[in-house]
């Protein structure tokens, strides 16, 4: 897919900052209400997002759903005559909203229409509005979102945090889920590292330092516009929902529909063969795969590449539109 020297997630790419790489940051809070610290930095975050998501294409329609914990917002992009096939459900990662997902969307929608959900208790134009306190109410607001979009059955593609919040979901609502795509995720098979909370202490979980250790970079850039999105939220959004749990083996058996799983070598948030061996050992319909030299932001430093696994799976699990 084609990238434009100058735009924000060109930049991104050679920067090495997309995909959303910050699963840790959210420590143990009070169950209250995730937002910005102040109306002046939401209102910087918005122009930044919608200067951004102007190098998206254009949505078909865009959707604000109320749930039982506050307003969800969904974008929809399809081409015409793919409507009717299975639809994909994007689910971004933490910190990051759906624009991240720019460079594949083009992909994406010659499989069928695309749903991109900005996740709830995140930096985003979703809106929460009630405590989402256990793993269950993470499962029931998307639940919700998807009955009320008339979505019977859908493909889950889930980066990092994504990727948890899709197979926590498909745990309660296995009949929902034609299949699962889980890039890099952390707390499904592994919980994240206890050398990489280790260093987190030691730098005080110093944002502005934590980023450059888990990019493996020495400098953090800020000036284009999708990473000012990024930084505006680690700055001022607090989040109020608690640090996810690792799906237990019981949890994991219940995942009963067809699953791709790529972890990052790269990642420092986890050991990626460890977990790797993990998922092998409990859940059988798994397609697991560690790509050596991707990082966790895989989804848009290896954009092509996740694309073709992508349509390579869904096409031997007849869930390609071609």
């Amino acid at each position: 897919m084609f990238l434009s020297k100058t735009s924000p997630f060109a930049m991104m790419k050679k920067n090495r900052l997309g995909g959303c790489p910050m699963d840790l940051f959210t420590k143990i809070q009070k169950p209250l209400i995730s937002g910005f610290s102040l109306p002046v930095y939401e209102k910087a975050f918005r122009k930044a997002y919608e200067e951004t998501f102007a190098y998206l294409p254009r949505p078909q329609t865009i959707y604000d759903i109320s749930t039982s914990f506050g307003e969800v917002r969904v974008y929809l992009f399809v081409k015409e005559g793919l409507k009717t096939k299975p639809p994909l459900v994007l689910l971004h990662g933490h910190y990051a909203s759906s624009i991240m997902w720019q460079p594949n969307l083009y992909a994406f929608m010659e499989k069928g229409p695309v749903y991109a959900v900005d996740l709830l208790g995140e930096p985003g134009k979703s809106i929460q509005r009630k405590p989402i306190l256990k793993e269950a109410h993470r499962a029931l607001w998307l639940l919700e979102v998807l009955q009320k979009l008339q979505l019977k059955k859908v493909i889950f593609i889930g980066s990092s945090l994504g990727g948890y919040t899709a197979a926590n979901f498909a745990r309660f609502y296995p009949d929902k889920v034609l299949a699962l795509i889980l890039l890099d995720p952390v707390f499904v098979f592994s919980y994240v590292s206890l050398a990489t909370v280790g260093e987190f202490f030691r730098m005080g979980f110093d944002k502005d330092k934590m980023i450059p250790f888990l990019l493996h970079r020495q400098d953090f850039p800020l000036k284009n516009t999708l990473g000012k999105t990024i930084t505006l939220g680690l700055a001022h959004y607090r989040f109020r929902i608690p640090m996810p749990r690792q799906l237990s083996q019981r949890a994991l058996k219940k995942l009963t529909m067809p699953v791709l799983a790529i972890l990052a070598g790269k990642s420092r948030l986890q050991d990626p063969y460890k977990a790797a061996s993990y998922g092998r050992r409990h859940l059988e319909n798994l397609e697991m795969e560690v790509w050596a030299e991707a990082s966790h932001a895989m989804s848009f430093e290896n954009n092509e590449e996740v694309e073709q696994r992508v349509h390579l799976f869904l096409q031997n699990h007849n869930q390609s539109t071609s």
